[in-house]
């Protein structure tokens, strides 16, 4: 199900950089890499923090699956394999954010899209080592792209808020359950 999500969320025009240039790398579309990197990333990293963090009372081999798949889920499937309450509030903060992301441009994920958030935070990157130009795999990003990513990931954001904010005033309950589930919407996630 894991290998099934992510080949769902990566995109078909990734795919076809993959399909047609198999391991030559150096051959594919900018956008492929930046998404095989991005999604890779967002796989790793937050399994490993719920690996160290949640699903303790779960053997070695099971925590690590649970981990993963805790990790690939929220960003478009919404299979949940674990009680996801019992998860620590730093974990339900980082699938906040993975649910947040998605998936990447021209696949079957919502969200404001991993190519988005890598423009973000390479740009940010580049701005605090004081570099006046986004260089990403030796093609220079223009400041349009990274103002436009800017743009796509603060309405997102505005609207989850607002959207999160009146459900909770007609709703009630507690705040960070209502982002949640706010967010899993947004994102068409359905956790």
């Amino acid at each position: 199900i894991m290998l099934l999500i992510v080949v769902g969320g990566i995109g078909f025009l990734t795919w076809d950089d993959v399909c047609e240039n198999k391991w030559r790398l150096h051959r594919y579309r900018m956008q492929s890499k930046v998404i095989l990197v991005t999604t890779g990333l967002l796989i790793l990293l937050p399994a490993v923090f719920f690996f160290f963090t949640d699903f303790s009372a779960l053997s070695t081999g099971k925590r690590l699956l649970a981990s993963f798949f805790q990790s690939v889920t929220p960003r478009t499937a919404g299979y949940n394999t674990v009680t996801l309450s019992a998860m620590s509030g730093a974990s339900q903060g980082i699938m906040i954010l993975l649910m947040l992301i998605g998936g990447s441009p021209g696949s079957t994920a919502g969200g404001i899209k991993t190519t988005t958030a890598a423009t973000l935070f390479l740009s940010t990157r580049a701005i605090v080592k004081n570099k006046n130009h986004l260089v990403v795999f030796r093609k220079n990003i223009p400041h349009q792209t990274v103002t436009k990513a800017l743009a796509i990931t603060m309405v997102s954001i505005s609207f989850l808020l607002l959207a999160a904010f009146s459900l909770y005033q007609a709703e009630g309950g507690s705040m960070v359950d209502v982002v949640y589930e706010t967010t899993s919407a947004i994102g068409t996630v359905g956790l």
